[in-house]
């Protein structure tokens, strides 16, 4: 999950560092949020099915192999997925309609 993070950042900002003017598209900027919010909705699914698997191994440790065989497993990791692309559906359209005023540029990359 860190790998896919770097995944949705660096690309974009490598590639933009190349021109002089070091500027983004309105499209590419909004591609890059939602891979990014995606890369965090599921994170947090995972993180919370995670914690959900260590209850269920603590409370019930001799139904733990009946209760997630491997096609709960696929069927979990499958619903965090899914749950995080749902929310870079839903979050990225929110994040791309903050008004933007002029110029803001950083000049820390010189």
């Amino acid at each position: 999950m860190d790998t896919l993070f770097i995944g949705a950042t660096a690309p974009e900002l490598l590639v933009d560092m190349v021109p002089r003017d070091r500027t983004i598209s309105f499209v590419a900027c909004g591609i890059q949020i939602f891979r990014y919010v995606t890369m965090i909705g599921s994170e947090f699914f995972l993180l919370g099915l995670t914690a959900y698997d260590r209850y269920v191994a603590g409370c019930s440790p001799l139904r733990y192999p009946v209760l997630m065989d491997h096609k709960m497993c696929l069927l979990l990791a499958a619903g965090a997925w899914f749950g995080g692309s749902l929310a870079g559906f839903l979050l990225t359209p929110i994040t791309v309609t903050v008004p933007f005023y002029g110029s803001c540029s950083i000049n820390h990359f010189l």
